[in-house]
């Protein structure tokens, strides 16, 4: 099954506690565009995808890898793991290396 940038870039987001209007504030977008890539109505462009990345201190591959998961809990669970071991080891080490542990 492979997962949509959308419910990727949800994911990320709502792993992070954030509204779509807080994240829209902090990247200086539109609600209405965060609402709109979340539903795949709309597809990011390099620089959002970026502006993402930066603002999770993480790289945009984060938002590519997860494209492929067995299902949208798994998912969840990824984001989580990548983003905690991200956010509170800050490590340089790619957070994706072992999956099967996830």
């Amino acid at each position: 099954m492979e997962i949509s940038i959308g419910e990727v870039l949800r994911g990320v987001r709502k792993c992070s506690g954030i509204t779509q209007a807080e994240f829209a504030e902090h990247i200086h977008v539109s609600q209405s565009l965060i609402s709109k890539l979340e539903k795949n109505l709309t597809s990011p462009s390099v620089e959002l995808l970026d502006q993402y990345a930066e603002f999770f201190h993480v790289e945009p591959e984060l938002f590519l890898k997860f494209r492929k998961a067995e299902d949208s809990k798994s998912l969840a669970k990824k984001i989580r793991v990548a983003l905690f071991r991200k956010l509170v080891y800050d490590s340089d080490k790619d957070p994706f290396k072992d999956e099967t542990e996830l």
